[in-house]
């Protein structure tokens, strides 16, 4: 513990928080890496954004993302 603060939990918490974003971010890369047009990539993403917090909407931005 340093000043009180026990730093193997703050890793722990930064480790998940960014485990979360790289989750909540996938249908964006995937749609990136399967060369989708720009107003597909827009549509990928304005879903994820919009109802990504949802598991409905985050499914739907990665199911339009990954189909070819």
């Amino acid at each position: 513990m340093l000043f009180g603060v026990n730093i193997l939990l703050v890793l722990r918490y930064i480790i998940a928080g960014l485990l979360v974003i790289c989750i909540f971010f996938a249908p964006s890369y995937l749609g990136a890496a399967n060369d989708k047009k720009k107003h597909e990539l827009v549509e990928i993403r304005g879903l994820s954004w919009l109802f990504g917090y949802s598991i409905v909407g985050w499914l739907a931005a990665l199911f339009i993302a990954s189909r070819k």
